[in-house]
């Protein structure tokens, strides 16, 4: 900086440095100095922090309120459906099981039964025949044993068809073979106690026909016992059959619950939370 020209009374500089230099602006001035206005940063880009929750709200705020009800509502019938859909093909395959007990597995060891106590039923008839002396008595106990003998016919016609396994089709031959030859030697049996050989009847039976007749019941016993298995069997795959169903009902069961319950969340909470908001601008 040039140096001004001092007056001797010690004043200020002189008028004609006053005037030279007064125009002048130094450069640490305060006019020099002015701050320039700053500009303003571009807007940085707002991260997106968005939940898939909050994704789901935006979405669901932009459908329609009745819209959204319908959408909960039907969500909650096709869950419905599902599960009554599911319900009725577990109670058919129980009900298929069910048939096979009762119209397969039971009637065979009625029939097996029925077979059994008629043989029973004509040795007894047999014995009295024997037994007896008057002709009239002996025509009663006679058609006793023809009535024994058509309800053994019945039982094993019944299980002509209901026997499918090979074991099972094997013990009825068997059955077959020992009552033929029972019965060949029954009709022998009653035309002795007919003709009133009461003797010859007994011994008869005692050497023959009762042990015929012994045979064919062991034989029938054994399909009883064979069929007894089966039945068992069946029963524990009825419940195995009944386990599985009940964990397929309660599975979809408890995720049709879930589903419902947060698909009435989302709706519930897409309507609540505009209406709290306004109220809350309103305030």
């Amino acid at each position: 900086t040039p140096l001004r020209p001092v007056r001797r009374d010690g004043g200020g500089p002189t008028d004609s440095s006053r005037s030279s230099h007064g125009s002048q602006e130094l450069p640490f001035s305060p006019k020099a100095l002015k701050p320039t206005p700053a500009r303003d940063p571009k807007p940085s880009p707002e991260p997106d922090n968005n939940t898939p929750h909050d994704c789901t709200m935006k979405l669901l705020s932009n459908v329609r309120i009745g819209s959204r009800l319908g959408l909960a509502f039907g969500v909650i019938l096709l869950l419905l459906m599902g599960i009554c859909g599911l319900g009725l093909n577990v109670m058919s395959d129980i009900q298929a099981r069910l048939d096979a007990v009762v119209s397969n597995t039971n009637v065979k060891l009625v029939s097996a039964k029925t077979m059994s106590a008629a043989v029973r039923d004509i040795a007894v008839l047999d014995s009295n025949l024997i037994l007896l002396t008057d002709t009239e008595d002996m025509r009663v106990e006679l058609k006793h044993v023809e009535a024994a003998t058509l309800r053994f016919q019945r039982g094993r016609q019944a299980l002509q068809d209901l026997v499918t396994t090979d074991e099972g089709k094997a013990m009825l031959g068997r059955i077959d073979k020992a009552v033929a030859e029972g019965t060949a030697l029954n009709e022998q049996l009653i035309k002795l106690a007919m003709s009133n050989q009461n003797g010859a009847a007994k011994d008869f039976a005692i050497d023959r026909s009762q042990p015929a007749m012994r045979m064919a019941l062991s034989e029938i016993e054994q399909f009883l016992a064979h069929e007894g298995r089966l039945a068992e069997a069946s029963a524990e795959q009825s419940k195995t059959s009944y386990q599985r169903a009940r964990m397929a009902m309660l599975a979809p069961g408890a995720i049709a619950i879930l589903l419902g319950a947060g698909v009435a969340f989302a709706i519930t909470r897409s309507i609540t939370r505009p209406i709290k908001r306004a109220v809350s601008l309103a305030e």
